[in-house]
């Protein structure tokens, strides 16, 4: 009996073309999505609205942006308005402050009726008057099993129109607006109250005035080597 012949068919060149094509796609599909979720873990708000819709404080042109998520009854974010007076001090138009709401609802059970507040306040264009109110009244309202008095007073005292915000304070869309920046937080992969992103960078270590110089001054820097 003759021996039987085995033939191996070798790949066409098109089909050789097609099979490096979807190797290149897979390999440009990969990496696409590795360098998404790289600025994602790095800059706050991507595919977000941020800065848009959230209270500012600054010139539109500030050279280095902090965004800060908050929470109005926690006392280490009480603790770090100090400091951030004094960058606005120190830095004047250089810098641009943005707030983001991120109660702690499950051990601040005001944080977030205070949040709602100070939304309410926003829509008055009166944000950063009842901002520093909430925090300077912190020990005040923070253990109340009902602090909307003091909401109210504070809203007298910086002269809103009581009968709008009180309104406001009622619509479920107030609660709404807030749980957008918890949700963003969420997915900024914040735990707890108070994080600070520097442009694109996380505040390393507490939130002192130093550490806020050191983190300011080191963008300033990477942004005068690039001019």
């Amino acid at each position: 009996m003759g021996k039987r012949s085995h033939k191996t068919t070798a790949p066409t060149p098109n089909r050789s073309k097609r099979a490096k094509r979807r190797t290149w796609i897979a390999i440009g599909i990969l990496t696409a999505i590795i360098l998404i979720g790289y600025l994602v873990s790095r800059i706050p708000g991507i595919g977000s609205t941020y800065g848009e819709g959230d209270p500012v404080k600054g010139a539109p042109q500030a050279k280095v942006r902090i965004v800060e998520y908050s929470d109005f009854q926690c006392p280490a974010c009480q603790y770090a308005q100090g400091a951030l007076k004094q960058v606005v001090e120190e830095y004047g138009e250089t810098v641009q402050i943005i707030f983001n709401d991120f109660p702690l609802v499950t051990n601040h059970p005001n944080a977030l009726p205070a949040a709602e507040a100070a939304q309410c306040a926003y829509s008055q264009q009166r944000f950063w008057e009842y901002h520093d109110l909430l925090f300077e009244g912190q020990n005040i309202w923070a253990p109340l099993s009902d602090p909307q008095p003091y909401f109210l007073e504070y809203a007298r005292d910086i002269g809103l129109n009581i009968e709008q915000f009180t309104r406001c304070i009622e619509n479920r869309e107030t609660q709404k607006a807030v749980r957008v920046d918890m949700k963003e937080g969420e997915a900024l992969r914040i735990r707890s109250p108070p994080p600070f992103f520097i442009n694109d960078t996380r505040l390393v270590g507490p939130a002192t005035f130093n550490n806020f110089k050191e983190a300011i001054d080191a963008q300033l820097g990477r942004g005068n080597k690039g001019e």
